[in-house]
């Protein structure tokens, strides 16, 4: 083995082994803590209230659109207006 290697040091680094175990539990700790938090970030999103909340918010734009002279057919033709947090997700592997 190179002896680098053999003595701890990597490209001029140093781990000791309290580095190494805090950084193993700040691993487990994000795999532990990551899923509960995007369950709990979509289940907010998506919840029935926030469906309800949304709902309500989209029926007053429309309205607002055509309460201040824009046609029918464009006040409801504006998809590409609606913030849709799933498109957030696309940008990543």
């Amino acid at each position: 083995m190179h002896e680098d290697h053999e003595n701890g040091w990597r490209h001029g680094f140093h781990a000791k082994n309290e580095d190494v175990e805090e950084i193993k539990e700040v691993f487990t700790a994000l795999r532990n803590e990551v899923p509960t938090l995007i369950r709990e970030l979509m289940d907010t999103v998506y919840s029935e209230e926030s469906a309800e909340r949304m709902a309500r918010s989209v029926a007053t734009f429309h309205r607002t659109l055509a309460n201040n002279g824009i046609p029918e057919q464009e006040a409801l033709d504006t998809k590409g207006y609606i913030f849709d947090l799933r498109q957030i997700g696309k940008g990543f592997p």
